[in-house]
C-alpha cells in the first residue's frame, strides 16, 4: 500500500488491486493551487482507475463540480446519519442466521469472500483485501473489527466498524449482504450488533455514511439524523 496521509490529504494505493474502494481518494482540503493539487492526485494514480469522496468539509466547496469537468463521474452518493446511542433501542428483526465477529481465518475468508461478489472484486483484489484484515486484526492497537453473517459456516453478509481515540464513537463503516440473501433481517441483525455492543462499552455515538436509497431509508426509519452529503467519483 502506497498512501499520502496529512491534513489536507488522505489517499491510498493499493498496488495490485482493480478496485476504486481501494484505490481513493479519502479527504481533501485545497485552499490554493487548485488545479496543481488534482494534478497531483492524478500523477499518484498514474493509469490506476480510483475514486475520490467529496463531502461536507472538502475544499473547495465547488470540487465536486472541478472534478466532473475533469471528467470524473458521480457513480454513487452517500447520506451521513448519526445517532446517539442511548436512543438505540434495537430493530426490532430476529435472523435465523449467527452472526458473529471475525474468529479465525475461515470467518475472514467469508468476511471477504462477501465483499468480492458484492463489489466485484477479482481474484487478486480479494487476496490482498484478506491479507490487509488479518494483518489489521493482529494489530495491539485496533479499535475496530469485522463481522460476518454465516448460514452453514458460509458468508452471506459481513459487516465492520471502528471506534474513535477516546472510544466515545463507534463509527460503522460498511456492511454488506449477498443479492439471494437480502430482506431476510441480515443487514439489521448485523446493525443491532454493533450498536448493542457500542452500547455495552459506552459509546454515546454511532455515525456512517449511508447510500442513498439503500441503507440510508432503513437508517432513517431507525432513528439516525442526517449531518451532511458525500458523493462518490470515479475516474476509471
Amino acid at each position: 500500500v502506497e498512501q499520502v496521509f496529512n491534513k489536507n490529504l488522505i489517499m491510498r494505493k493499493v498496488k495490485d488491486s482493480n478496485s476504486i474502494y481501494a484505490n481513493k481518494v479519502i479527504k481533501s482540503k485545497f485552499e490554493n493551487d487548485i488545479d496543481k493539487q488534482i494534478e497531483a492526485v492524478y500523477g499518484f494514480f498514474k493509469n490506476k482507475p480510483f475514486s475520490w469522496w467529496v463531502g461536507p468539509n472538502s475544499r473547495p466547496d465547488n470540487l465536486k463540480e472541478i472534478l466532473e469537468k475533469r471528467n470524473m463521474k458521480v457513480i454513487d452518493e452517500y447520506i451521513g446519519l448519526a445517532m446517539f446511542i442511548k436512543n438505540w433501542k434495537g430493530t426490532g428483526f430476529k435472523c435465523p442466521f449467527t452472526v458473529t465477529e471475525i474468529r479465525d481465518n475461515n470467518d475472514l475468508k467469508e468476511h471477504v469472500r462477501v465483499s468480492a461478489e458484492v463489489w466485484g472484486l477479482n481474484a487478486k483484489s480479494e487476496e490482498i483485501a484478506f491479507n490487509q484484515r488479518q494483518q489489521y486484526l493482529k494489530l495491539p492497537s485496533k479499535r475496530g473489527n469485522f463481522l460476518v453473517a454465516l448460514e452453514n459456516n458460509m458468508g452471506i453478509g459481513n459487516a465492520s466498524y471502528r471506534l474513535s481515540n477516546d472510544k466515545r464513537v463507534i463509527y460503522l463503516t460498511g456492511s454488506a449482504v449477498l443479492p439471494q440473501y437480502r430482506k431476510k433481517g441480515i443487514y439489521h441483525a448485523l446493525l443491532d450488533y454493533r450498536l448493542s455492543m457500542a452500547k455495552q462499552k459506552g459509546c454515546i455515538l454511532a455515525t456512517v455514511q449511508a447510500r442513498r436509497g439503500t441503507s440510508e431509508p432503513i437508517l432513517r426509519k431507525l432513528g439516525f439524523k442526517e449531518y451532511g452529503t458525500y458523493y462518490l467519483l470515479v475516474k476509471e
